[in-house]
């Protein structure tokens, strides 16, 4: 778990100094359990990389994302 913590650290510090968007996937995974009672390690294959449902809740972030960013113009 230290190794992840370090990962989203190093993550978010990368995003800024590159102007990037940067997903909160502790934030996400958190907001999981509270809803589901889910542990977020249930959502990881090895204790680091997303499982299934893990690439799911991230997924949906990303697209939200896109969809507020990239409107088409409307007439």
């Amino acid at each position: 778990m230290k190794r992840l913590h370090r990962y989203h650290r190093v993550t978010r510090r990368v995003a800024r100094s590159t102007a990037s968007v940067w997903i909160d996937t502790f934030r996400l995974f958190g907001a999981y359990e509270r809803k589901t009672g889910t542990f977020p390690d249930e959502l990881l294959l090895d204790g680091m990389h997303p499982n299934d449902a893990g690439h799911e809740i991230i997924t949906g972030a990303i697209w939200k994302i896109i969809s507020q960013r990239y409107q088409p113009d409307s007439p």
